[in-house]
């Protein structure tokens, strides 16, 4: 007798979507100490404690490198349970509905990672998601494009990937509160926080959708009613 494979079912992702956008709002308050840190320093204050006075360059330092590694650290961690909601999220289209996918779940991850490709295609993958997770022919889905938001955060996304080595550097060089440095600093922390809020919006957006196809999947699935008989 032959045997099938057996078939996928809708796995709500909604618990990984809630500790991305609480890791995603981690994100923005640590860039947001930055970007006032760097900005009080661009205005001369805070002022320095007595012991620090002799060595400013070592206490700016400091203060530069916790908030340094708070932010990649915060950065790993939100890297690490996006691709993990992605990848439960692509994982429900199909029980969903959703046909001609362009991506497998493990394919919608790798893109993340693969370079010179990381900066382009997430936008395709995270469009999908938002499209694919309504299909049509269910009793509300459309044709409808993606909203505004997830544009805008693939636009984000793009130019931080460029711009956040410069971000780095400027981290480095405004230890030595050089003006210059300190605006490049205040120009990448207020991009990075753009994007995370757009990114925050992005997943609530995408996971909304698939619990309200999720909720009509029983009905969907209801075996038709048995044949009467007179």
């Amino acid at each position: 007798m032959e045997s099938f494979p057996p078939q996928p079912r809708y796995a709500s992702a909604r618990r990984r979507a809630q500790w991305v956008c609480r890791l995603l709002v981690l994100q923005v308050v640590v860039s947001s100490a930055s970007l006032v840190f760097a900005w009080s320093r661009l205005k001369g204050w805070p002022a320095l404690p007595p012991g620090a006075k002799q060595n400013p360059v070592s206490f700016y330092g400091l203060i530069q490198s916790l908030l340094l590694l708070a932010k990649l650290f915060a950065w790993l961690l939100t890297a690490a349970l996006f691709l993990w909601w992605v990848h439960r999220a692509y994982a429900n289209l199909e029980p969903l509905g959703a046909r001609d996918l362009h991506y497998t779940p493990t394919s919608a991850v790798v893109v993340f990672l693969i370079p010179f490709a990381y900066p382009f295609i997430p936008l395709r993958v995270v469009q999908e998601l938002w499209l694919k997770s309504e299909p049509p022919g269910t009793e509300t889905g459309t044709e409808e494009p993606p909203p505004w938001f997830i544009a805008w955060w693939g636009n984000c996304w793009l130019v931080y990937n460029f711009i956040c080595p410069t971000g780095l550097a400027a981290s480095a060089e405004a230890v030595k509160q050089q003006p210059g440095w300190l605006q490049v600093q205040i120009f990448v922390e207020a991009w990075s926080i753009a994007t995370a809020l757009l990114a925050v919006r992005c997943v609530q957006a995408i996971d909304r959708r698939q619990a309200e196809s999720g909720n009509r999947q029983p009905q969907l699935d209801q075996p038709p009613p048995p044949p009467l008989y007179q």
